[in-house]
């Protein structure tokens, strides 16, 4: 099994987690730690691209979001945002109460970042 790379995380990533409690802050060392398992694999839930244009694959795990690149030849893991969901709304739809994750990171059709 090869080594795992290294996490490393923008500055303003690392602000947004610190401010966090702790049990969130447990929930998304989780998260990086599954990230940091399977950012080989080729299933991102979304690519998005950076004002460079490099792709960066997003991992949705609610409530958070998490964008990423693998930085092969350092073997870093590069997490450049992270964003946590700002509330759920409730609406009825077809008869059924449906939750709907609202905020400004998420579009109709997945993250906006």
């Amino acid at each position: 099994m090869p080594a795992l790379p290294k996490i490393v995380q923008d500055e303003d990533v690392l602000h947004t987690v610190l401010g966090m409690k702790a049990a969130e802050r447990r929930l998304v060392l989780r998260l990086l730690a599954e990230i940091q398992r399977s950012c080989w694999n080729e299933d991102a839930d979304y690519l998005i691209t950076d004002a460079a244009g490099r792709y960066l694959k997003v991992k949705a795990s609610r409530p958070f979001l998490v964008p990423y690149w693998h930085d092969g030849p350092v073997d870093e893991l590069r997490i450049v945002d992270f964003k946590a969901r700002t509330h759920v709304r409730r609406v009825f739809q077809f008869g059924m109460e449906v939750q709907v994750i609202v905020g400004p990171h998420w579009g109709l059709f997945g993250p906006t970042l």
